[in-house]
């Protein structure tokens, strides 16, 4: 069982003083006993089962669609058939729940083949035949998008049955594409820097982590990784490739990457420091090439600053815990009760 320090003290709150509580905490953390066997187990479970759902999707070469429609369809739903058999024993099983989960997951991940088999066995396409199989992770087109509403139903109906948090990584993955294939199906244009699609993401992206977020209030378990992942990627993408036409709208940009690392410390989830420390770099180099292209003294002055934020990320390390409870001081008192309990 894995607990971290705030956990541990609320649950021991009803049993000890704080002061003992910490003296206990303190010499749990000094005897701590590696569980190196497990996981090493874990990544044997989580590797295998990557290369198996990259086997069967984007690795997958056109020599498979000599199957024809109706062969990619039934080998599909028999490798899925099979992936779920073997998930469900194995998650009736007290200590196998991670590879019966990653099993249910892999059947999951056959239903885009499957879907598109049965739409290539009937020439039934949303916006005309969209091509091989390979191009629904490499193309936007909006035929693709029965595939991706069909892995969301079967990934949520999954999830229902068996509570594994993975299966969340298909669905988040389903949802991006989504929004990224539906452009076409609204504007009827295939362009990829059409405004319009950049809107649509960033729109399905601000979607995605409210939802996340609301899955991440409800539940002590971490359903709300991926949504936060992909549903992070989408919005900063799309905003991050919008034109910017002034140095005005440049600045809000920066002020948004800001308020994505102050997100961070407010949903305690590293993905929105990342994107926003991305953002930031980026409008600094847009300073140094564009607006303080011939300074002289720019270097040094961005030079410091790269050794402030070195400086200020050790610290941050030394002091994670403090600061994020005083940055957490600044959130006002009705908002404390929207802080993520997790």
């Amino acid at each position: 069982m894995r607990i971290d320090k705030d956990q541990f003290k609320n649950a021991a709150a009803d049993f000890l003083a704080e002061d003992q509580s910490d003296r206990l905490w303190a010499k749990l953390e000094s005897q701590q006993v590696t569980t190196s066997k497990l996981e090493y187990a874990h990544v044997a479970y989580y590797s295998g089962a990557f290369i198996v759902i990259s086997a069967m999707t984007w690795l997958m070469n056109t020599t498979w669609e000599r199957f024809g429609g109706v062969g990619l369809f039934l080998l599909s739903i028999i490798y899925g058939l099979c992936f779920l058999f073997l998930g469900n024993r194995l998650w009736q099983q007290p200590n196998r729940k991670i590879p019966g989960g990653l099993f249910v997951t892999m059947a999951v991940c056959m239903v885009p083949l499957a879907i598109y088999g049965l739409e290539r066995a009937t020439g039934i396409w949303p916006m005309g035949d969209p091509g091989v199989y390979h191009g629904y992770y490499t193309w936007m087109k909006g035929s693709w998008i029965l595939m991706e509403v069909g892995t969301i139903a079967a990934g949520f109906s999954a999830l229902h049955f068996f509570r594994f948090p993975f299966l969340t990584a298909p669905i988040a993955l389903s949802i991006w594409f989504l929004s990224i294939d539906v452009t076409p199906l609204i504007f009827g244009r295939y362009e990829f820097h059409f405004n319009g699609q950049l809107w649509v993401a960033l729109l399905f992206g601000i979607g995605m982590i409210l939802g996340a977020y609301l899955v991440d209030r409800k539940s002590t378990t971490d359903y709300a990784f991926w949504g936060y992942l992909f549903g992070g990627i989408a919005f900063w993408g799309g905003l991050s490739l919008m034109d910017s036409g002034n140095e005005f709208t440049r600045f809000l940009y920066l002020l948004v990457n800001i308020g994505l690392i102050w997100l961070s410390i407010f949903l305690q989830r590293n993905i929105f420091i990342i994107l926003g420390a991305i953002g930031v770099v980026g409008y600094i180099c847009h300073l140094a090439y564009r607006v303080f292209e011939h300074s002289l003294l720019f270097p040094f002055v961005l030079s410091g600053l790269g050794i402030g934020v070195i400086y200020l990320g050790i610290l941050y390390q030394r002091h994670q815990d403090d600061i994020q409870k005083a940055a957490l001081r600044f959130v006002p008192e009705s908002w404390q009760k929207w802080v993520p309990s997790r």
